[in-house]
């Protein structure tokens, strides 16, 4: 027992050392939904997630995508464009100002503050800040191997370690009341009062660290802290990338990133206060752990069907260039990704041109090429085999692969006599409409043109349903 005001004859029987069992202590992490503070979002069944970073370090960039993993752009190392709108998607995002998530938004201005950048990397032309940030996410991952990695083949993870976005909110709490002075001048002022005394126990700070270091199942990766307005602090938390375990080259110069062993890493929380919120990027599949020292560790994860959903809409786009090609066709040596498509990206005045390893064709291209034989062109096509899965309006068509064509007994591909004359045009028409395979020889049997652009990977699906490729997939996806 400990001596109360320095009287003989009052003692306060409180236990001196923190007990959770005799205190009633508990750490209460409530995972905030997206758009709301305390509460989950109702339009959205109550999910968490803000957004997704996925980073890549093919190009050094960090792609950036909203709450159901559709693409609005990335954020690059290069100060002249600082920002890549997603090529091909209709959710692209012309500017961060157009994100629709604030708390995403804030994320992708973090980034891209200017006065986060070091001048020698302004001089050259390029953000080292968030060069940092890549390497700062890169060493956390390498601390991080959830035991559900088996259970999501997403695509994004065949590509990259992408991240997700939410908001916790993190306060302290006991069961009942809290513990009062038990003093017998304490009492008697108590009875004069509507409150007991507690000593400002209830304003006592207790700090809590959030995540797990070295333990590989804590998919934290780092968190920014939010005032009661609701802004983020400039500081990013990083509790899986200590000096230690950096490589060489790979130290974080900027102090707008605070490694897991910097002063003020913990969150200090009270009774009384207000909860403490935080934005953190984490890796979804694995749960993170809320550590305080006093109480036993505790942990919180994202429901699976909060974001499996969204990490299968993830698309990849890998800027590629230069390629040499024949002209209006595009040829390249693709690997074959069970369960994935390649597609070919490009933009032409203005507007973007998708073409995939399974051609796409309509009447309109038909009618433009051959005018008013287009319509018995077509329905020959698609008698021979030319042509299949044509959609229920008859307007588009898939292009099948040459051994599905109907054969003459010389192994020929069948045309009509009136269609055979086409022939040429025709093949010409679907090598167009289709990423075709590489020729070794260098024949240049036609004219030859050096392009760019941007080869896209995503979940395989029918291309055929009265829409653009990657229209059918978000409507698909949405339904």
């Amino acid at each position: 027992m400990a001596r109360a005001h320095g009287t003989s004859d009052e003692f306060d029987v409180r236990p001196v050392c923190f007990n959770s069992t005799a205190t009633g202590f508990s750490i209460s992490v409530r995972s905030v939904a997206a758009h709301f503070i305390f509460i989950p979002r109702g339009d959205r069944g109550g999910h968490e997630v803000c957004g997704w970073i996925l980073p890549n370090d093919l190009d050094r960039t960090l792609a950036i995508y909203d709450d159901n993993g559709y693409a609005l752009g990335a954020v690059t190392t290069d100060l002249a464009h600082p920002w890549r709108p997603a090529p091909g998607s209709l959710a692209a995002a012309a500017q961060p100002a157009d994100i629709q998530d604030v708390h995403l938004r804030r994320l992708v201005d973090f980034l891209l503050e200017p006065r986060h950048n070091d001048p020698s990397s302004q001089q050259a032309g390029l953000n080292g800040f968030v060069e940092q940030f890549i390497r700062i996410i890169g060493n956390a991952l390498a601390q991080i191997a959830p035991d559900s990695a088996a259970q999501h083949p997403e695509l994004a993870l065949f590509v990259g370690r992408p991240l997700a976005l939410v908001r916790a909110s993190v306060n302290l709490e006991v069961q009942g009341l809290p513990a009062i002075h038990h003093g017998w001048t304490a009492f008697r002022h108590d009875l004069q009062r509507t409150r007991r005394e507690t000593d400002g126990f209830t304003g006592v700070e207790f700090p809590i660290h959030l995540g797990a270091y070295h333990r590989l199942n804590d998919g934290l990766v780092g968190f920014w802290k939010e005032t009661a307005g609701g802004q983020w602090s400039d500081t990013f938390y990083a509790p899986q990338s200590s000096p230690e375990h950096a490589e060489d080259g790979n130290h974080v110069l900027s102090p707008c990133i605070q490694l897991g062993d910097a002063s003020d890493f913990h969150l200090p929380v009270t009774l009384s206060g207000a909860p403490q919120i935080v934005a953190m990027l984490i890796d979804p599949r694995a749960p993170v752990h809320v550590v305080s020292g006093f109480l036993p560790a505790k942990a919180i994860t994202v429901p699976p069907d909060h974001y499996v959903a969204a990490l299968q809409a993830l698309e990849a786009t890998f800027f590629t260039a230069p390629i040499l090609t024949e002209q209006s066709k595009v040829r390249l040596p693709l690997p074959a990704e069970p369960g994935y498509t390649w597609s070919w990206l490009q933009n032409v005045q203005g507007a973007w041109r998708e073409v995939g390893t399974t051609g796409i064709v309509t009447r309109t291209d038909f009618a433009r090429e051959f005018g008013d034989q287009a319509g018995a062109i077509w329905h020959d096509l698609i008698a021979n085999v030319w042509l299949t899965n044509e959609d229920t309006s008859g307007e588009r068509a898939e292009v099948a692969s040459k051994d599905q064509r109907i054969k003459d007994t010389q192994d020929v591909d069948v045309l009509s006599p009136d269609i055979e004359p086409y022939r040429q045009a025709i093949e010409d028409l679907l090598d167009r409409s289709q990423i075709g395979p590489v020729q070794l020889e260098a024949t240049f049997a036609a004219r030859q043109e050096l392009r760019e652009g941007w080869l896209r990977l995503r979940v395989a699906s029918s291309p055929v349903e009265g829409a653009l490729p990657w229209e059918a997939s978000r409507r698909r996806r949405r339904t």
